[in-house]
């Protein structure tokens, strides 16, 4: 029996046909496998891998399933499955596959593409796609929103700046975060009694 690293190192192509081959077998409820599955074909980072990991980060994602969406969504899912195929577009454009790079370039400024995830995760990749970052952060701001440029930029926050943002905020007392500037203080003295 072959080792799976000698097979893939072997023949890719043949690797990439099953793995695509299984992805579009597999029950659609398999959430975790079908993420293994769109993972493995990013790792990859072979051209051959383009079809498929393209043919799912564009899939529309199906309508919600689940009635109980306090434990589980369905849709939420299915997004999940999208990102490590955004990942794997974003793999190739940066070794120069230029239909990833207009992928990833359409995910992210499609103005009816609701998924945030799915969008960040493209404007991303899109970025470091190529060694023309500010051309590329303007292109993507001429297209997206205002309340979305925020997120075009390469700059990722330090674990400790991060913390420190998180005990800023679990600093402050319930009180504090849910009084109004403006709001008028209420005098602290017991309520009349009602006769």
């Amino acid at each position: 029996m072959t080792k799976a690293p000698t097979l893939v190192r072997k023949d890719p192509k043949e690797v990439i046909k099953l793995l695509a081959e299984a992805y579009r077998n597999i029950e659609e409820n398999r959430y975790f496998e079908r993420w293994g599955l769109v993972k493995t074909l990013g790792d990859l980072r072979n051209d051959e891998a383009y079809t498929t990991l393209s043919s799912i980060a564009k899939s529309a994602i199906p309508v919600e399933k689940s009635e109980d969406l306090h434990h589980f969504s369905t849709q939420e899912e299915e997004q999940i499955i999208r990102l490590p195929a955004v990942e794997g577009l974003a793999a190739l454009a940066s070794q120069g596959h230029k239909a990833a790079e207009r992928d990833l370039l359409n995910l992210a400024v499609e103005p009816l593409y609701p998924y945030f995830a799915v969008k960040k995760r493209a404007i991303k990749g899109y970025l470091k796609a190529g060694r023309d970052t500010q051309a590329r952060i303007e292109l993507l701001k001429s297209k997206l929103p205002a309340d979305l440029h925020d997120i075009v930029t390469l700059e990722v926050t330090s674990p400790e700046e991060f913390q420190a943002k998180v005990r800023e905020l679990t600093s402050v007392s319930p009180d504090e975060t849910t009084k109004d500037t403006a709001e008028e203080q209420l005098p602290k003295e017991p309520a009349p009694a009602v006769k």
